[in-house]
């Protein structure tokens, strides 16, 4: 919270608080008391409905939802949730394009188990060229003999 140099007479932007208003948020630009001071999440009638997916879909924006919703201090800030879903929304496109990245990579090596089985079918090979050489061997030694 940024002080302001025109919070002189001021009062506190929140409803049936009468405190001197001491600092301004820096996202909807209105001025609050200390205890009001911080921004907090705004949960929409259709949020509240679906935060029980939330808990699986997205835990941390989850538990951020809860906290702001259980804490007494703090403003709902409109514009604080927008920009803190939309930051939190392209982190976690960055983690999961990592994860992609990494999954992609990690496709593209072979792995142990093809590797095992690669060098199961060549030993297959030779030992059958093997069989095939001394059947022959045995055949010309017996043809010849």
């Amino acid at each position: 919270m940024a002080k302001s140099p025109s919070l002189k007479d001021e009062t506190c932007s929140m409803n049936n608080c009468y405190n001197k208003a001491n600092s301004g948020c820096i996202y909807c630009k209105k001025t609050f008391c200390k205890e009001h001071g911080e921004p907090i999440l705004v949960m929409s009638p259709r949020d509240v409905w679906n935060l029980s997916g939330l808990k699986i879909s997205d835990p941390i924006k989850y538990k951020k939802y809860v906290a702001d919703w259980n804490r007494k201090d703090g403003h709902p800030c409109p514009r604080y949730t927008h920009v803190w879903n939309a930051q939190h929304d392209e982190e976690l496109k960055k983690s999961l394009q990592i994860i992609k990245f990494s999954s992609k990579r990690a496709s593209r090596q072979p792995s142990i188990n093809t590797y095992r089985e690669a060098k199961r079918r060549k030993i297959t090979q030779i030992v059958g060229l093997v069989i095939i050489l001394i059947a022959i061997v045995i055949l010309v030694l017996y043809i010849f003999h």
